[in-house]
């Protein structure tokens, strides 16, 4: 990671093994960490109920406990986090992003961090200038949930509905 930001990166994927040189460095340079956290949970809390082997799994625990370090490390810190899940590695769904941002709040972040990570700081990230926000000048991409994702982050497991470009694509079935 440290030969990554000296190199110029925009961001770090997992962030495995970084101290506090390395999150300095990130918050002085301006690089985003994008944690992909789900998997390395995932394997280390179910791992073997999923068919994992055993060997797997312990193979894995180190490189978890290292990843939550540099993560709650940057969240302390002040790095900017962006949401990623790592889909389609073991034990996570491609289109499942709640669960990433659930563990952000478990590991320091509040609900409103969480939801930045996969909005705005997302969109900043791979420079894209007119999303992330709901304010005039921004497109009208929004995800309509039926509870508050300021008061849990959960909250977004309970889609209503989604608006794309303004219009309604998604509606709750009938």
């Amino acid at each position: 990671a440290k030969n990554a930001i000296l190199a110029g990166v925009d961001s770090i994927e997992h962030g495995h093994g970084c101290d506090q040189e390395v999150i300095d460095m990130m918050v002085e340079r301006g690089v985003a960490l994008v944690p992909t956290i789900a998997s390395d949970v995932a394997i280390n809390e179910h791992g073997q109920e999923a068919g994992i082997p055993a060997f797997v799994v312990e193979k894995c625990r180190p490189m978890y406990e290292s990843l939550v370090r540099t993560l709650t490390l940057a969240i302390c810190s002040g790095v900017e986090i962006v949401a990623g899940n790592d889909g389609g590695a073991p034990l996570v769904s491609c289109g499942d992003i709640v669960t990433e941002l659930e563990l952000y709040v478990r590991y320091g972040m509040s609900p409103l961090q969480a939801l930045r990570s996969a909005t705005l700081s997302a969109a900043k990230l791979f420079g894209l200038e007119r999303v992330g926000l709901i304010e005039p000048g921004y497109e009208a991409d929004l995800v309509v949930v039926a509870g508050d994702p300021l008061v849990s982050i959960s909250a977004l497991r309970q889609v209503q509905f989604v608006i794309k470009g303004g219009k309604i694509v998604r509606k709750p079935a009938a």
